[in-house]
């Protein structure tokens, strides 16, 4: 028996991106990074993270699913942070994202 399969492979756009709401980084292994279905769609993007006060505590291009609550290796504190996601050609999109401990 035999059979095929297309597969189409486009480029997703930042409206197609579900950024989760929270996550708890507390090392119990569960939910320990803020994590996005296909981060690599965006290389060369800058993703930037804020507190509400609008100080920014993470910043990194090519986002690989890697920020675990940490600024300058200490934990972040329980609550709401807004993000800036910069793509090329002046996309962009933000949101926010909820720590929690």
């Amino acid at each position: 028996a035999s059979d095929q399969v297309q597969v189409t492979v486009g480029d997703m756009s930042l409206a197609d991106v579900v950024f989760p709401k929270i996550f708890s980084p507390n090392n119990d292994g569960i939910n320990d990074f803020w994590t996005w279905e296909n981060p690599t769609q965006f290389e060369g993007c800058v993703l930037t993270i804020y507190t509400s006060s609008g100080n920014k505590v993470y910043e990194k291009v090519s986002y690989d699913n890697s920020w675990n609550g940490l600024h300058e290796g200490k934990p972040l504190e329980a609550g709401g942070y807004y993000f800036v996601l910069k793509c090329r050609e002046g996309q962009q999109t933000t949101g926010g994202v909820r720590i929690v401990r």
